[in-house]
């Protein structure tokens, strides 16, 4: 589903464009206390109110708010708040059960279908993820028999029914016939359904290309065809890969968008005439900070974001985001010296550290400014914060999981 939306394009300079309908995630204050600093243990000192002041900032009509991607922030400031259109999922009920755990079995993730459904009431009835969740979500736990099902491969599974996709590059139990069959509980033209030939159409089913395909990186990899931007977190997928996959969306779905400008990024960097500088006075969060849901620190997604240009997608669509989270005008002295929590890595191909495999001793492209420099990355040890408002429905950056919880990963977009 296209939405029309309007965003705010946050200049280098750090000017924006003035407010007129104002992101308001708690529409009656902070009601766990305006100076209750939800991140404070992880290196960011902003208080409640800091954070929705920030967020003020910011267009209602959005991506970044109409999106949910201050779910965790609402869920830790002012959780009795929800959104004033909420996504319903299962509207009929879970026919599965509500402490059904739809992936305890293969992925090992014990996340219930009570909670799923509940953590997606936390973002707008209008945003792309929830037409996307509801689908994944009540495949698994209110699955119906759609009028006209979703078929992945029109002309068959040619890689094979027990051919698992990302299998190569993860632990990814999930075999073609398990998606074909997921994907039958799915209604034809649905969010989910648009997107099948990319997240299983190029492992199950190759060959199988839409007229106008989405393409990335134009003028080649330069990065390294086996560069793996992701090592550092454990998905081994390289940048041929990751690319090569782009040409199974449409160029005109909203996933060929910000998405493609992040792994272009990686993969294919260029140093852009002006570059999206969302944090002009420095950060106000430690270095080493995760943003709720990510995998990688307010330095790396700054550093990711100073090679996309202003007026790009993913300046705009997530640009927002990591404003508020890592360079907030705060009330409290930043923090400068905390250091994240270290907790079990989720095994998901959307956590994103640039940090790659010492073995292989690849390339990383990064900067810290609006020069473009490379660096060569040993091996890091992967830390991640535990989300802190429970089941996590989206992916940070847009990534469409099916049904994305804490440590789902079950068809990923990277």
């Amino acid at each position: 589903m296209k939405l029309s939306i309007s965003l705010v394009f946050i200049m280098a300079s750090g000017a924006c464009a003035q407010v007129v309908n104002p992101c308001l995630i708690c529409r009656d204050g902070a009601t766990a206390g305006d100076d209750f600093s939800p991140f404070a243990a992880d290196g960011l000192n902003a208080t409640c109110a800091d954070l929705i002041e920030e967020i003020k900032g910011i267009e209602a009509a959005s991506y970044s708010c109409m999106e949910g991607y201050f779910e965790d922030i609402r869920s830790m400031c002012c959780s009795d708040t929800l959104p004033e259109n909420p996504c319903i999922v299962c509207s009929g009920g879970i026919t599965a059960g509500e402490d059904f755990a739809p992936l305890a079995e293969g992925v090992g993730d014990p996340t219930t279908c009570k909670e799923l459904v509940d953590s997606a009431r936390g973002y707008g009835a209008e945003s792309e993820l929830c037409a996307s969740d509801r689908d994944q979500i009540e495949a698994l736990c209110c699955p119906a028999t759609p009028d006209s099902p979703c078929i992945m491969c029109p002309d068959g599974v040619t890689a094979g029914d027990d051919f698992a996709p990302n299998g190569e590059y993860d632990e990814d139990p999930f075999t073609c016939k398990k998606y074909m069959d997921l994907f039958k509980t799915i209604e034809e033209g649905s969010a989910m359904c648009e997107s099948s030939q990319y997240w299983t159409g190029g492992g199950c089913c190759p060959g199988t290309l839409p007229e106008n395909p989405c393409i990335a990186c134009p003028n080649g990899i330069t990065a390294g065809d086996d560069f793996a931007p992701y090592a550092g977190n454990g998905y081994l997928k390289p940048c041929s890969k990751i690319i090569d996959e782009f040409r199974f969306l449409d160029a005109g779905h909203f996933y060929c968008g910000a998405e493609k400008d992040w792994e272009e990024a990686l993969c294919c960097p260029t140093t852009p005439k002006n570059p999206c500088d969302i944090c002009p006075n420095g950060l106000t969060a430690a270095e080493e900070f995760f943003p709720p849901n990510d995998g990688q620190t307010c330095k790396e997604n700054i550093d990711t974001l100073m090679l996309v240009e202003t007026d790009s997608k993913a300046c705009s669509d997530w640009g927002q985001f990591y404003k508020v989270l890592c360079c907030p005008e705060t009330s409290n002295a930043a923090a400068t010296t905390a250091s994240p929590a270290t907790t079990t890595t989720l095994a998901t191909a959307t956590s994103a550290s640039v940090a790659s495999s010492s073995s292989d001793a690849t390339s990383t492209p990064a900067t810290g400014s609006s020069q473009l420099t490379t660096t060569v990355a040993t091996a890091v040890a992967s830390i991640e914060p535990t989300p802190s408002g429970g089941v996590t429905v989206f992916e940070l950056r847009g990534f469409m999981l099916i049904i994305s919880v804490s440590a789902l990963s079950l068809i990923v977009f990277v």
